[in-house]
């Protein structure tokens, strides 16, 4: 029994709490794009500095010398600080973490005018719609009210 459990007077660790294990390691599983990996990480070391081995056992291989492009998140969203290490993130052994790109991360878009903000909606709604989908609309729309002009 370790000495957190024995002082909390249970046969297993409290939740909340860093592992504790004494090893110096965190046992953690972490989620990719298209992997899954448990690792047994160190807590002392910054998340930063444990990026390039997490992206080797993963398969994620970015080009050398580009930056890393992931984050870790936590279960609940959170975005792990890279500079700190997992002892400061307070991560229990077991925890999940997923390796979420950068893209994914970024905020949405905030328009300053609302003509960018139309713009934008209007484009990305014309993508939906394309030249056959117009045609087949226009055709359906006018034969309907051909069809209501023939009962006035």
């Amino acid at each position: 029994m370790t000495a957190q459990a024995a002082a909390t007077g249970s046969g297993r660790q409290s939740h909340g709490t860093p592992s504790g294990s004494g090893t110096g390691f965190c046992r953690v599983t972490v989620v990719a794009p298209d992997s899954r990996v448990d690792v047994a990480l160190p807590e002392d070391i910054p998340v930063a500095d444990l990026y390039p081995e997490i992206l080797r056992l993963s398969g994620q291989s970015p080009a050398p010398g580009a930056p890393v492009g992931y984050h870790l998140v936590r279960r609940d969203g959170t975005v792990l600080d890279s500079a700190r290490t997992l002892a400061g993130h307070r991560i229990l052994d077991g925890e999940l973490l997923s390796m979420r790109p950068f893209s994914e991360s970024l905020p949405p878009a905030v328009f300053d005018d609302v003509s960018d903000a139309v713009a934008t909606a209007v484009a990305k709604d014309r993508t939906l719609w394309g030249d056959a989908l117009m045609r087949g609309a226009g055709l359906f729309g006018g034969s309907v009210l051909l069809t209501l002009l023939g009962f006035v």
